[in-house]
């Protein structure tokens, strides 16, 4: 009858060698979801930096028109 030896000792450099590689690749992952958190991100920032200007603007106008209008009733008044 054929018997197959047991090891008797944990091959420790191959659990090491499959932990780095698993390591390695969450390393990756986590890089990977980084940058597209912060892609995104960017993204937003510049949307709302876009919809402050158009605020900004539009505020301005309504400023220019009201003193347009206040100056047309000062001098209709004199």
């Amino acid at each position: 009858m054929l018997l197959t030896p047991v090891p008797l000792a944990i091959d420790w450099q191959e659990i090491s060698d499959q932990a780095t590689v698993l390591g390695v690749f969450v390393a990756l992952a986590v890089g990977l979801a980084t940058t597209v958190v912060m892609i995104r991100q960017e993204k937003v920032t510049r949307r709302g930096q876009q919809l402050q200007s158009e605020h900004a603007t539009a505020a301005a106008e309504r400023a220019e028109s009201a003193a347009r209008l206040t100056e047309e009733w000062w001098v209709s008044t004199i």
